[in-house]
């Protein structure tokens, strides 16, 4: 909730999806569609800072990023590799089952040939 007369008058005045910024205890103050205001907190993911962390970490200490990087990545590679085995054995699967018909169809045609004698 606003304040004082001022914060309810700016807050009433802003348009939608325009910020205005109080302490960082509060958080943000925001317009909804209605003017009514709604608290964003400030432990939002700023994108910017949050790179600018991950840089620090990396040149800190090597070692322990990357290691973090391969755990966190194990389990995406091994899902990949399960899906694209299964999917490869879904192709071959595809293809003898095409072949199968392709002859079916080429040995009902020579049957209906007319024999010659």
């Amino acid at each position: 909730m606003p304040r004082d007369a001022s914060d309810r008058e700016r807050t009433r005045s802003c348009v939608i999806g325009t910020v205005h910024r109080r302490s960082k205890a509060v958080g943000l103050l925001v317009s909804d569609f209605r003017g009514y205001p709604r608290r964003i907190s400030e432990k939002m993911i700023d994108i910017r800072a949050w790179a600018e962390y991950i840089v620090e970490w990396a040149a800190k200490d090597p070692y322990g990023f990357l290691t973090t990087v391969i755990l966190a990545l194990t389990p995406l590679f091994l899902a990949s590799a399960v899906l694209s085995w299964k999917l490869a054995k879904m192709i071959e699967a595809k293809e003898r089952e095409q072949k199968k018909k392709q002859k079916r169809q080429e040995n009902i045609a020579k049957a209906k040939r007319p024999k010659k004698d």
